[in-house]
């Protein structure tokens, strides 16, 4: 934030402005997010647009008005001062994201951990929409003993469609 507030501080409000109105760009990528620091102008001024990305395909993004950048990375600088930093640098190894694709839908199963402790975040995606839902660690064996409860349960044979359309692999780094 501080390259770009002094970069905006340095050009003159009559600078030729590209025709998509982006005057600097930077990307940053942090495990498996990617984050894009856009400085734009538009009819209405200048702006930074913030856009995170992940591998699962979500985006969120948010933009601010460009003299509002020394007070917005203060205030973060101030945050995190106060709260301290997640690096993801704990002394506990995660497993491994992977990914399961059956039929059109995609399921990533991702474990993270914050200060509430270890979880798993299970997301189904398609083309149309995402859902998620999120399992303590200390939920994880009753989860897997009802899906086995279930799949013992039903009277389900793979076929051979099924078995090269159900594959659980390491998620990919895409993004």
């Amino acid at each position: 934030l501080t390259e770009f507030s002094e970069f905006n501080a340095s050009q003159g409000a009559d600078e030729a402005v590209p025709e998509d109105g982006r005057i600097k760009s930077s990307t940053l990528q942090k495990d498996p997010k990617r984050y894009y620091f856009d400085l734009k102008q538009n009819d209405r001024g200048r702006f930074l647009r913030i856009c995170q990305t992940t591998t699962m395909g979500g985006r969120q993004q948010v933009a601010f008005p460009a003299d509002a950048m020394v007070s917005f990375r203060d205030s973060l600088k101030d945050l995190l001062d106060e709260q301290g930093t997640d690096d993801g640098n704990s002394s506990q190894q995660l497993p491994e994201s992977r990914d399961l694709r059956v039929n059109r839908k995609r399921f990533y199963f991702d474990v993270g951990s914050n200060e509430r402790g270890v979880f798993l975040r299970i997301s189904e995606v398609t083309n149309r929409y995402r859902s998620s839902i999120t399992v303590p660690q200390s939920g994880w064996e009753s989860l897997r003993d009802a899906l086995n409860d279930y799949a013992q349960q039903l009277p389900y044979t793979e076929t051979e469609a099924d078995q090269s359309e159900a594959s659980l692999e390491p998620a990919s780094s895409e993004a």
